[in-house]
């Protein structure tokens, strides 16, 4: 079950890491350079959490491994 909550999270994650790059290229277009910049350092934080969440369900996948040989 946490296997399954932490993958939810990490493709949720990944969905706003795209759309924030979704927006500062809409931003750059509309000539907003500030905005771009304001959304990209957003995505760097999402994508800062990506990895975390990736770390948590390799943590999970082995645990769960560890279990079904018990």
């Amino acid at each position: 079950e946490s296997l399954r909550s932490q993958q939810k999270l990490a493709r949720q994650i990944d969905s706003d890491v795209n759309d924030w790059y979704d927006k500062a290229q809409k931003a750059m277009v509309d000539g907003r350079e500030e905005d771009a910049r304001t959304f990209l350092l957003q995505r760097n934080k999402s994508q800062d959490s990506l990895k975390e969440a990736l770390v948590r369900c390799a943590e999970e996948k082995k645990l769960v491994r560890c279990l079904q040989k018990l």
